[in-house]
């Protein structure tokens, strides 16, 4: 009998597969682990743990002394296929509603569903904490001194081995460092754009990014998105005609708000349009290490040959927020982005980034990432039963195969800012859908986000929203 380690993992995402797609319905019962263990050949111990990992993500329930059924699928819930194009009638005060949502975010008895990041239970902390006494006790002089220019060197050699999950050859010097992926963003467009310039987004996309095109003078024209696959091609190939865009940026993995996650052939259709017109694409990849299937896809920089592609990221979503790490490979813009981080901010904090370099290097950061991603998957997947068990018909959500977040499409004539507020007076926050768009009008949707574990609290806090969403409805 086989015994590997890691084969449970296997065992329970072959399952895994065949609940999500319906071949194994709710209510059926699995083979017995004996069963089970004689079919594939391997150990009867690998079949528990598939089981308990399954069980832990909600999908399957173990009842006694008669084994394991199906309990739960995704394919159950009644998925978001298109985003409602219905366009304001006035321009959104997304400022405004962005600070009524996210100041009382400082209130420590707040379920907070509005916040897209990991919680800190599932963050690498007491490796992070070492790496950063190794770096104070080892190299105090480096931490008093500016860091080098363009990041630290070892950060950069190991932000090169990491990325070549993502199909990217990198050397060091092809990369700089940013505080946080934002920040990268912010020089990318400086560097790439003039004011006045028009700047191509997703729609509905991160307010984030519609407020750096808007602080630097540039103008935002917002994309069809699909919420599945992401934005559509051809409405983007005519807006960057119509428009004279000169830049876009793109969500390239499990993007914020709706989950969108382009297809291995849409990213190699955006970078051949962006070559084709020649023009700058910039590419969000803050998500794209917390994928749920078994291998992530190339990011789109991997298929730039002509160099019209900047990507940027950080390991805020994905080991420390607070750390505010990030990068961006520039390509050809490399010595005008430099030349702008340069003035901006002349180098970034040395302490952290050496740190971060430390636990790259020592931290065992692949094995974090995979729990990581194990940690979201069902998290996502228990968050998803509780809404489909919690939350009144007809509503539509998004089952995301990454990343943090979930979309929700209430009926027309509800209004989630009403629905924030109701929800606000009883501790839980919610993201409303006007915080995403300027151009469509999105007060029927909402975004909840599943970075927190599945604990009693969440479970109490999303059966509050389904009994809200009902007095409304």
């Amino acid at each position: 009998m086989k015994s590997d380690p890691f084969l449970y993992q296997d065992i329970a995402r072959q399952l895994e597969t065949l609940i999500l797609s319906g071949a194994l319905r709710i209510g059926e019962r699995l083979p017995s682990v004996r069963q089970l263990s004689k079919e594939k050949k391997v150990s009867i111990s690998s079949v528990y743990k598939a089981y308990i990992e399954l069980e832990s993500r909600g999908l399957v329930e173990a009842r006694p002394k008669s084994g394991y059924y199906v309990r739960f699928s995704t394919k159950q819930i009644q998925k978001i296929t298109h985003i409602r194009q219905q366009a304001v009638t006035r321009r959104q005060k997304v400022k405004s509603l962005q600070e009524e949502v996210y100041v009382p975010l400082s209130d420590p008895t707040l379920i907070k569903l509005s916040i897209n990041k990991p919680d800190t239970s599932i963050l690498p902390v007491t490796k992070l904490k070492n790496s950063l006494l190794h770096t104070v006790r080892e190299r105090p002089d480096r931490l008093v001194n500016y860091n080098n220019l363009q990041g630290d060197e070892e950060l950069r050699r190991q932000i090169a081995r990491i990325s070549y999950a993502a199909g990217l050859l990198l050397y060091p010097d092809d990369i700089i460092t940013t505080s946080g992926c934002l920040e990268a963003i912010h020089y990318a467009l400086l560097a790439t754009t003039s004011p006045g310039d028009t700047v191509a987004i997703e729609s509905p996309t991160y307010f984030g990014l519609l407020k750096a095109i808007e602080a630097h003078g540039r103008i935002p024209v917002e994309v069809l998105t699909d919420p599945v696959t992401g934005i559509d091609i051809p409405s983007l190939e005519t807006c960057i005609t119509q428009h004279h865009v000169k830049a876009c940026i793109v969500t390239s993995s499990f993007s914020n708000p709706t989950g969108a996650h382009l297809t291995e052939e849409k990213r190699k259709a955006l970078v051949a349009l962006v070559t084709r017109k020649d023009i700058v694409l910039i590419e969000d990849d803050i998500y794209g290490e917390l994928h749920f299937d078994p291998h992530r896809l190339n990011a789109c920089k991997a298929y730039d040959l002509q160099q019209n592609v900047i990507l940027c990221s950080s390991f805020s979503k994905s080991v420390a927020p607070g750390y505010r790490v990030g990068w961006l490979i520039a390509g050809k813009y490399r010595s005008e982005i430099f030349e702008y981080k340069m003035n901006h901010s002349v180098t970034t904090a040395s302490v952290t980034e050496m740190a971060m370099a430390h636990f790259l290097k020592n931290g065992r950061y692949d094995l974090h990432i995979r729990q990581l991603r194990k940690d979201l998957h069902t998290q996502c997947l228990q968050y998803l039963q509780a809404i489909y068990e919690y939350f009144p018909g007809p509503i539509e959500v998004s089952a995301p195969k990454g990343g943090f977040v979930i979309w929700v499409a209430l009926p027309m004539g509800c209004d989630s800012v009403k629905l924030y507020r109701k929800l606000i007076k009883k501790k839980i926050s919610i993201a409303p859908g006007q915080l995403f768009s300027q151009k469509l009008d999105l007060r029927t949707y909402f975004r909840v986000s599943f970075g927190s574990p599945f604990t009693p609290e969440i479970d109490d806090a999303l059966k509050q929203i389904g009994a809200t969403l009902q007095q409304m409805i």
